[in-house]
């Protein structure tokens, strides 16, 4: 009950950080028959999908596990470089 009362007087959401976005130079993508390229700043990646793969339509897969799969990759390649990054969702509502 006391938490059903806080949330009600807390603000439902606080920033974490400035609401300024800073281009990178990350790009990401991800092909339904080779695999993923990522571009970070001058840094690139591509990973090819390992043998019985499938990604498409009515596969294992779907191009949208893909391209979720481009941005944690493209995370992993800004965190070995040591570079700091922080996301920021455009829409405000729930998908």
């Amino acid at each position: 009950h006391w938490i059903s009362n806080l949330l009600k007087k807390l603000p439902n959401e606080i920033a974490i950080a400035s609401s300024e976005p800073a281009d990178i130079g990350w790009w990401g993508d991800a092909s339904s028959m080779f695999g993923i390229g990522v571009v970070v700043g001058p840094f690139w990646a591509m990973w090819a999908y390992a043998s019985g793969i499938h990604v498409g339509p009515c596969q294992q897969y779907d191009i949208g596990w893909a391209e979720a799969l481009a941005v944690e990759l493209g995370l992993l390649v800004t965190q070995h470089h040591g570079l700091t990054v922080a996301i920021q969702e455009r829409s405000r509502h729930a998908i």
